[in-house]
């Protein structure tokens, strides 16, 4: 995966802990307390990335016109299937960021070769179902758990 992900506004930087403002970002996700479970899986993913040669997980810091507004993680289950999760800042939810990051990522991975692209949402997380309803995907329960499974291919990308 590429250290700087772009499209239009949208740039994905890849986490690094010297970098000020991904450091600016992460402290004000710590203190979220709607994305804090989120941000835990983002550090997790973020100190694998910085400890592991194998090219398994990436983590990102969000922005839009220079402007930090979210974070992402990206974690390769195979050369062909990846997972994907993204939160962004109270102020920037629910301004359609999701779908443009979503776009710029899957356009990416899909030019890199992978064929899936999986998310996962909790079931009370209605404003990521919306946007999801609004593409053409559809979301199918995971027995045992509270999450939604969405998968985005190609042929069906958005």
């Amino acid at each position: 995966m590429e250290e700087v992900i772009s499209k239009d506004n949208i740039v994905l930087e890849r986490f690094s802990k010297d970098n000020l403002s991904h450091l600016e970002v992460a402290k004000k996700f710590k203190s979220d307390q709607v994305i804090q479970e989120f941000f835990s899986e983002w550090e997790q993913i973020t100190a694998l990335s910085l400890d592991d040669d194998t090219n398994t997980f990436y983590s990102y810091v969000i922005f839009d016109s220079k402007k930090p507004i979210g974070i992402c993680t990206i974690t390769f289950n195979s050369d062909d299937v990846c997972v994907f999760s993204q939160g962004f800042l109270a102020e920037y939810r629910g301004r359609g960021y999701a779908k443009l990051v979503r776009n710029v990522v899957s356009e990416t991975l899909f030019n890199q070769g992978v064929k899936i692209i999986k998310a996962y949402i909790k079931k009370n997380n209605v404003s990521s179902i919306k946007s999801v309803n609004k593409t053409d995907e559809f979301l199918e329960e995971v027995p045992g758990t509270d999450l939604l499974e969405v998968r985005y291919t190609q042929d069906r990308k958005r």
